[in-house]
């Protein structure tokens, strides 16, 4: 607490600080596995230490998050131009490899078509519902999520923050129903100068159980 001592006869109101730690969790916790499809700002706006602490971060997630064999994990790239840099991979030893490669070799480059990365992203999962023999795929037993890294300085493409909620939510309304299963979206921020309205709105209002974070190191 920000006071070591307080008068019992009074009413205060302070600021205190208060740390929880989650015991860790069991080796075979049973969960069903994951499709994450990450759209990943690499646009001008998103260098020096921006496009540094992405890639930790992304790096964190492809190592450290208990990802496993049955997990699945996608990348998509985004400056004015949108490249899908890695299908849907299992997280096996050769899946991360693979996505270890692709996060390193994440560059900035021009301008931030947002709306082109997370339509993109939502349509890799879109996809996924169809098998490569263009058969129905099982689509009930997985938990799915679009995760955003960008700045949200969005100056290519759809730039109106009402325009982007709606179509993203068009997009994930559309995949949702034909995965038979929601699709949730979460957006991480880069930057003291990033969009946090824009990327709250698409977390809050995107009809999913998503959520919007700050990432400062």
């Amino acid at each position: 607490a920000e006071k070591e001592a307080l008068s019992a006869g009074e009413q205060h109101k302070l600021i205190a600080m208060l740390s929880l730690k989650a015991p860790s969790a069991p080796d075979a916790a049973p969960r069903p596995p994951l499709d994450l499809v990450i759209a990943a700002d690499r646009s001008g706006s998103m260098h020096g230490e921006k496009i540094q602490l992405m890639r930790q971060t992304l790096d964190l997630l492809v190592k450290c998050s208990g990802l496993g064999a049955e997990d699945r994990v996608s990348l998509v790239s985004f400056d004015t131009h949108v490249k899908l840099e890695m299908p849907l991979e299992r997280m096996d030893a050769t899946g991360r490899a693979k996505a270890e490669a692709v996060v390193s070799s994440l560059r900035p480059g021009s301008t931030t078509n947002l709306s082109g990365g997370a339509l993109k992203a939502i349509d890799v999962l879109d996809a996924s519902a169809i098998t490569s023999s263009g058969t129905k795929a099982e689509t009930e037993k997985r938990t799915r999520a679009m995760l955003l890294f960008t700045d949200g300085l969005a100056n290519e493409g759809i730039r109106d923050t009402t325009a982007l909620c709606a179509a993203v939510r068009s997009a994930l309304c559309a995949a949702s129903n034909k995965l038979n299963g929601p699709v949730s979206l979460f957006t991480f921020g880069f930057g003291s100068d990033h969009n946090e309205d824009c990327l709250r709105k698409l977390a809050n209002e995107s009809g999913t159980a998503g959520q919007y974070y700050y990432v400062r190191t």
